[in-house]
């Protein structure tokens, strides 16, 4: 998993008795406790020097604190047996953020839905999960927009947007239902922090779907393919949102898979942010 900047991950290791938060940087995870526990005191902390927080994360491999290679949490949350601890693993890079997606309506106007609670989301090998009401199901790979408290966009990150269109087909006005529901979004691996950003980062973002160990969905587009000035678009989300702890922005690049079934393998590739792999439970 490669990224181009330094990256805010949660993590999981047996020797902790809790989940720690890290930055990655060149390949590896540097333990950020006890300045930072959580992403929201690190975006707090980011108010006003976010720039220079940047500075911080990518200065750490030439400190003294010891690195873990990201290759060791590559793995699922899950046991090998019921009597052993869990591997080494990513979780979702967010804690009390709201995640939002965004969308075209009809008059080809942008809005804005809410979509989980960060703790509700899902990480790099993390299972996703269909609406108990919807009969089919699709996915969109998002690029996420990482807000900070002071509604200033700090850096981006990947999302998994899975949904039940045939939910909008029953009641069109059925937004939040057809889009929220619990475990339905992936985000991760980490918030890459790149400073004030201004504007979209140039990438290629790439979807792929496997169902057993076949490939049956693949398809690419780039940032230049979305609408809106990062400014603007900022702006238009955040005026008269509350984001006190920062928000995550999952932004649609024009991609939707075709319908997704049960055991799934979503793959979203972003050119300088990695990977984020999840599977349909």
């Amino acid at each position: 998993m490669t990224m181009a900047y330094p990256a805010l991950v949660r993590y999981y290791h047996p020797d902790y008795d809790r989940v720690r938060l890290g930055a990655l940087v060149d390949g590896n995870i540097y333990d950020l406790n006890p300045f930072y526990l959580s992403p929201t005191e690190w975006l707090h902390a980011s108010k006003g020097r976010a720039d220079r927080m940047v500075n911080y994360l990518a200065s750490l491999p030439t400190g003294t604190s010891y690195p873990y290679p990201i290759a060791e949490f590559q793995n699922p949350p899950i046991a090998a047996l019921d009597t052993e601890p869990l591997p080494k693993h990513l979780i979702a890079p967010v804690d009390n953020q709201t995640v939002w997606v965004n969308y075209t309506n009809a008059d080809e106007q942008a809005g804005f839905a809410f979509k989980t609670l960060g703790k509700y989301s899902r990480g790099n090998y993390g299972q996703l999960t269909f609406h108990p009401n919807g009969a089919q199901h699709v996915v969109k790979p998002m690029l996420g927009v990482v807000v900070n408290p002071e509604r200033r966009a700090i850096g981006f990150t990947i999302g998994s947007h899975v949904f039940s269109p045939s939910l909008l087909e029953v009641n069109p006005h059925n937004l939040s239902g057809a889009l929220s529901y619990q475990h339905s979004c992936g985000v991760g691996s980490g918030l890459a922090i790149v400073g004030y950003a201004e504007d979209w980062p140039e990438a290629s973002i790439q979807l792929t779907i496997t169902r057993k160990q076949k490939i049956v969905y693949e398809a690419t587009a780039t940032t230049s393919d979305i609408p809106y000035q990062l400014g603007d678009y900022i702006d238009m989300f955040a005026a008269g949102m509350d984001v006190t702890d920062g928000v995550i922005v999952l932004t649609d690049v024009g991609v939707t898979s075709e319908p997704l079934e049960a055991g799934d393998v979503i793959t979203i590739i972003i050119d300088g942010l990695g990977q984020l792999i999840n599977t349909i439970a």
